[in-house]
């Protein structure tokens, strides 16, 4: 595997630091494609229901969930992610996964 993935670091005959910078490297640019797929994930949806009912009272809450789906992509990003040095551990300054089930829920009800 590339950076040792599956294996203790141990095994790995890379220095420990380079495992580490690479994993989070990787993960930092999962997230980034994590954002952009689900947020155009709802965009599409939002989009559908925008032509689904074009004549109907509920155009005003799918604009509301469009400017949520818009907050929580700028949320998400705008929380970079960052490094725990003694137990290398990933934290993120933005707690935003209540508020992403909060959205993916009104928007699939």
């Amino acid at each position: 595997m590339r950076w040792g993935l599956g294996k203790p670091l141990q095994d790995v005959d890379m220095p420990e630091d380079e495992i580490v910078y690479h994993y989070f490297l990787d993960l930092w640019v999962d997230m980034w494609f994590y954002t952009f797929s689900v947020g155009l994930s709802k965009f599409v949806i939002l989009g559908f229901y925008w032509r689904t009912f074009s004549l109907s009272i509920i155009r005003q809450p799918i604009r509301i969930l469009f400017v949520c789906s818009v907050v929580w992509i700028i949320v998400r990003v705008s929380g970079q992610p960052t490094s725990d040095s003694k137990s290398n551990t990933l934290t993120s300054k933005g707690h935003t996964h209540l508020y992403a089930m909060s959205t993916d829920s009104e928007i699939l009800a």
